[in-house]
């Protein structure tokens, strides 16, 4: 049908037919500017946007949680392990650590020299 006499189906794409006879609901008022059609539509983009980033944030919150409890895991194996070696080898531990702090201390002595 022409646009004077009925409008065309709401499958249309061009924006003519509901905006010609008036009657703004169907597809071309939403598509040509009809404010009252776009709302609904953006505040459910926004719902849809929203929701996606609170699962992304949630998946990533879970796997920074995973990866924090694997260093706190790792972290106290690596001092018992320390622990362990200081246990076997006492002498070479406490040699060990004077000559990390000679060369601390050499190192912040020339520091405060220069």
């Amino acid at each position: 049908m022409t646009a004077g006499n009925q409008p065309q189906s709401h499958g249309q794409t061009s924006g003519q037919g509901d905006m010609h006879s008036g009657n703004r609901t169907g597809d071309g008022a939403n598509r040509t500017g009809g404010r009252a059609g776009e709302a609904p539509e953006l505040s459910d983009l926004m719902d849809i946007v929203r929701n996606e980033v609170k699962r992304e944030v949630k998946a990533v919150s879970d796997k920074a949680g995973e990866f924090v409890q694997r260093g706190k895991e790792a972290a106290v194996d690596a001092g018992e392990r320390m622990t362990d070696c200081v246990r076997e080898r006492p002498l070479t531990s406490v040699a060990v650590a004077a000559g990390v702090g000679l060369l601390v201390g050499l190192m912040l002595g020339r520091r405060s020299g220069d």
